[in-house]
């Protein structure tokens, strides 16, 4: 009778935890689609990060002591990176070539001791999701670009690229700047 019991609680709470799911409105809608754009600009925000902290370190090893506030424009925070030369297991841009990982007739690269393996076996390493349109995209088919720590964005097109660099302005990404002409 107790385990009985047991099925009982767990099928109701299971119930509930999907009623309110679907309530609170999980749904496979891209930000884009939804006009919700905060998941992206959070994403932007990111990169921009990564592109001052880059700025900063130049400048530091450099010995520049100038201000490195401004943030140039957004086009220059992710650079178009060769699909071989991410590791699409780590993420990563390596910056050399990586080894052909080929599944179901397409390719894949990476270099870490059972990276092929991971991919077979695990399907998600050959997904990501394009952080414009939060849709998921095959890393082999993707547009590839990366921030200054190296970091890998994938994107369903260069299409999808540049309307999400269009969402940096000084509304939207923290002290956003466009480049001063000098």
């Amino acid at each position: 009778m107790r385990n009985v019991s047991i099925v009982r609680l767990f099928a109701t709470t299971f119930s509930v935890f999907i009623l309110i799911a679907t309530m609170v409105g999980y749904s496979s809608a891209s930000s884009s689609e939804s006009g919700d754009d905060s998941a992206a600009i959070s994403k932007l925000e990111t990169i921009k990060e990564n592109h001052m902290a880059t700025k900063r370190q130049e400048a530091i090893k450099a010995d520049i002591h100038t201000d490195v506030t401004t943030t140039g424009h957004a086009s220059t925070w992710l650079t178009k990176a060769n699909s071989n030369e991410i590791n699409m297991v780590t993420n990563r841009h390596e910056g050399v070539a990586q080894a052909e990982i080929v599944i179901d007739g397409k390719t894949y690269y990476g270099s870490c001791k059972g990276c092929a393996e991971n991919m077979i076996n695990n399907t998600s390493t050959r997904f990501a999701r394009d952080p414009y349109t939060n849709k998921l995209v095959d890393k082999a088919e993707a547009t590839i670009f990366t921030d200054s720590s190296g970091r890998a964005w994938y994107f369903e097109s260069g299409n999808t690229q540049a309307s999400f660099i269009d969402l940096a302005s000084q509304d939207t990404v923290y002290g956003y700047e466009e480049a001063k002409d000098h």
